[in-house]
């Protein structure tokens, strides 16, 4: 055995997130729709409307949904006005 105390290294990990997309998910909490859609994409993403759910945010196909985006029959049609 050594005499020497055993080396702890520091490990950190640290990620950015845009300030827009912390917009676009906290208004989410206003959105009914989005809400509805959250809901159904936590048990079933993507959904057979195209939408999915990666990191809290709602895609629709390979973009970003945003709440204004999601009308009341993006849901159900999959269509974004």
């Amino acid at each position: 055995m050594s005499r020497y105390p055993p080396l702890h290294p520091i490990c950190a990990i640290s990620s950015c997130t845009p300030a827009w997309i912390e917009n676009l998910v906290a208004g989410y909490k206003d959105d009914a729709m989005a809400l509805k859609l959250l809901t159904e994409l936590a048990l079933h993403s993507p959904n057979k409307n195209g939408f999915s759910l990666e990191e809290g945010v709602i895609r629709h196909r390979q973009g970003v949904a945003r709440t204004e985006s999601i009308s009341p029959t993006a849901c159900v049609t999959g269509t974004t006005q």
